[in-house]
């Protein structure tokens, strides 16, 4: 027998080959969308898709321009994809086509006016030449213009500059929703009695002069709570005299521990009368009608554990504190030290170094003086809180062999800085807490809780979870815990457009059913329960 024979014939080979090529996947198109977006400095361009600056929403007021951008990759290579066909289809309620083809470098812009308020959801695909690897979609809030009058008073965290909220450098979505429906002149910034506005050329409007001489040295916005919840006390009188409508609260961070002892009626401050002997000084009292609202945005509710770790009383043996099932905590207890290190190294110098001996960083450690005295009292019936809170949740797996296998339980990390804890007033757990919502049942599955006995609480865990390898987490072996320090519902990152533009993977549960869909981006939903309370919507 000829020993060929049974060889395959090289055109069987060759056609073999063809049939095996034709049946690999092509890698296809990566299409990424970005929205233009002056107020939060997304310009779309090239050098911010690559440092991953983009933004996927937008809020705009009816009848002006709106510009999506789309960055095309091909999604195995990188490298652009020029005079590839591209269709924007805008849905919702603007709803439109559009075709535009990328250009040399891959981009492709297409710009539209919104001429119907409401929401609009905008994808982009190719027409012909590319199969879609992935795409993402932008959000667009469509708003009507207004000038509503509904006085609003921001008050931002320790270390921080009055003027930065008053320039909407930071929550720059949230102002940016008000701005289109409510007066602008009527929404203004709290400054601290130590404020680092001070060491500006000019303070914002309607701010005290500075209670330190030397504000040169001194103005470091790391005052004592229970003084700035009078001057906040104060600074309410003012604003509802001037404006002649109950004020609306936003506090971020230490903000909402000022806001949170001035709803106590600034129950610790010695300096200030209390003619009828009932804990709460006079001035905070005689302002407490004149609130309507108080929203609590990462707000130190019990203290911080950070703040625990710099009074040097941290004996290092549970992160996840008081309130915390021992069983949930159990399957952490071996890397907790290393957990707890990680997270005070990565976050401590983020935070803009507080000093531990301040007042502030005192007050702001759990079972402060501070926080046992306001606990004491409930927030008035007549004011509706609302909490946002983050929510980091952390599961370990772990690789043995050739398997992988994935943790059950879950340890949860609040915003890294604060712990979600305990919903009650009057709870002061040792490792603190962010959470706010008495008589609240616990969370859904998109985070939301609200009081069970009534209606005035409302809270909302903004939910981040992540599986991280164990062997990830010993020093020895490699990188720990990278994506839990960049969340954007870490406490420093919270008021940033990644978490709060349209579009943003940070989602809430819509309580007012005014969005149109069940959840909605959080600034939005900020806006549409004030809305709603306002009977705008």
């Amino acid at each position: 027998m000829d020993p060929t024979s049974h060889r395959p014939h090289p055109r069987s080979r060759t056609l073999l080959f063809a049939v095996v090529a034709a049946a690999v996947p092509t890698a296809g198109a990566q299409l990424t969308i970005c929205a233009v977006d002056s107020a939060q400095k997304s310009d779309c361009s090239a050098s911010a898709f690559a440092a991953h600056s983009i933004i996927a929403g937008d809020i705009r007021t009816v009848s002006s321009s709106q510009v999506i951008a789309v960055q095309v990759l091909d999604a195995a290579s990188r490298q652009p994809m020029p005079n590839l066909p591209l269709r924007f289809t805008v849905g919702g309620a603007n709803a439109s086509t559009a075709d535009v083809q990328s250009d040399g470098t891959g981009m492709a812009t297409f710009t539209y006016i919104g001429t119907h308020p409401g929401t609009d959801a905008i994808s982009v695909a190719p027409t012909s030449g590319a199969t879609v690897r992935s795409a993402t979609t932008a959000t667009i809030h469509w708003l009507k213009t207004q000038s509503v009058v509904h006085p609003i008073l921001f008050v931002h965290g320790i270390n921080e500059n009055a003027n930065v909220l008053q320039r909407q450098e930071e929550w720059t979505t949230l102002f940016e929703a008000l701005d289109a429906t409510y007066e602008r002149t009527d929404i203004e910034t709290f400054c601290f009695v130590d404020d680092r506005a001070y060491r500006d050329a000019t303070a914002p409007p309607h701010c005290p002069g500075p209670t330190t001489a030397d504000c040169a040295t001194k103005c470091i916005s790391q005052s004592s709570v229970d003084d700035n919840a009078v001057e906040l006390a104060k600074r309410v009188m003012d604003f509802h005299t001037r404006v002649g409508k109950p004020v609306t609260l936003m506090g971020y961070s230490m903000g909402s521990a000022i806001i949170r002892t001035f709803l106590a009626g600034c129950p610790n401050s010695p300096t200030q009368t209390d003619a009828d002997a009932n804990g709460r000084a006079d001035m905070c009292e005689a302002a407490l009608p004149f609130v309507d609202q108080a929203y609590f945005l990462n707000g130190v509710q019990q203290g911080s554990w950070l703040m625990t770790v710099k009074q040097g009383v941290d004996d290092a043996s549970n992160l996840t504190g008081d309130g915390i099932s021992p069983a949930t905590s159990l399957a952490f207890h071996s890397v907790l030290p290393v957990l707890e290190q990680f997270i005070f190294d990565t976050v401590k110098d983020r935070l803009g170094g507080p000093d531990a001996n301040s007042q502030a960083a005192a007050d702001l450690t759990p079972q402060s003086t501070n926080i046992q005295a306001h606990n004491r009292f409930p927030i008035p019936s007549n004011i509706q809180a609302y909490t946002f809170y983050g929510s980091v949740q952390l599961t370990l797996s772990v690789d043995i062999f050739a398997y992988h296998v994935a943790g059950t339980q879950t340890l949860p990390l609040g915003d890294l800085v604060l712990l979600a804890q305990s919903d009650s007033l009057a709870s002061t757990p040792r490792w603190g807490g962010a959470s706010l919502c008495d008589a609240c049942g616990p969370p859904d599955a998109r985070g939301y809780h609200a009081s069970t006995t009534g209606d005035q609480y409302h809270a909302w865990a903004l939910i981040d979870a992540h599986d991280v390898n164990i062997a990830d987490i010993i020093p020895a072996v490699g990188q720990t815990l990278q994506a839990t320090a960049g969340s954007p519902v870490q406490h420093l990152n919270i008021s940033q457009p990644v978490a709060q533009a349209p579009g943003s993977g940070v989602q809430v549960e819509d309580i007012t059913h005014l969005s149109g869909n069940p959840t909605t981006d959080m600034a939005y939903e900020i806006l549409l329960i004030l809305m709603h309370h306002d009977g705008l919507a």
